[in-house]
């Protein structure tokens, strides 16, 4: 048995409102293309979502499990997806990014460098999965859960390949989260069935 929970909406408010906001911009205006870089990145984040979500339409494991798409939590964290299962929870921090990506320390950040040489900088999406990771934690204790929260960094496609990850940090291509998961085995059961799919439906209330 299974059960999937989609919540998917705000990168999708985000584009919708960045593409409202071109058409009332006149022409040559001078933020016009920071408004259309930041459009193209939020396009490129649903796409790499979406690419994840249809992987997942396919998992049929022999376990239980949840799906939640797109969460924002009441500090303002936004998580793209969350899968619980009756012995975990599971963050995976999606990314879409062409070019070569090289994680970077003394800040954490992540280095994009395009074909023509350009150059932008990101937050360290290792360090996204983790500060989420200690968010959930504080909720889950709050709310009265005991369960082992564990992060993943899923690049959409093969090509996106990211140097330097840290030899802690669980980077996958989202064909190998297909794999992963199911290759996992559930160890001890700390949620019933019913509990599973209470947790997926007290942390949407949060939203």
């Amino acid at each position: 048995m299974r059960k999937i929970i989609i919540k998917y909406r705000e990168r999708k408010e985000k584009i919708a409102a960045y593409e409202a906001l071109l058409k009332r911009l006149p022409v040559g205006h001078e933020k016009t293309g920071t408004v259309l870089e930041m459009l193209n990145y939020e396009r490129a984040g649903a796409g790499g979502e979406e690419r994840v979500d249809e992987l997942l339409s396919y998992f049929e494991p022999n376990y239980p499990f949840v799906v939640i798409q797109d969460l924002s939590l009441p500090d303002r964290s936004q998580i793209d997806t969350i899968i619980i299962t009756q012995d975990r929870l599971l963050i995976l921090e999606i990314k879409n990014m062409g070019g070569k990506l090289r994680l970077q320390t003394n800040p954490s950040v992540l280095h994009q460098t395009y074909q023509n040489g350009n150059q932008r900088y990101f937050k360290s999406p290792v360090v996204q999965a983790e500060t989420a990771k200690i968010k959930m934690e504080k909720i889950l204790g709050k709310i009265g859960y005991i369960l082992p929260v564990q992060t993943a960094v899923i690049m959409a496609y093969p090509s996106q390949f990211i140097e330097n990850v840290p030899p802690d940090a669980t980077v996958w291509i989202a064909d190998e989260l297909f794999f992963q998961l199911h290759r996992m085995e559930i160890g001890k059961q700390l949620l019933t069935e019913e509990q599973l799919h209470a947790l997926g439906a007290q942390l949407l209330t949060m939203d």
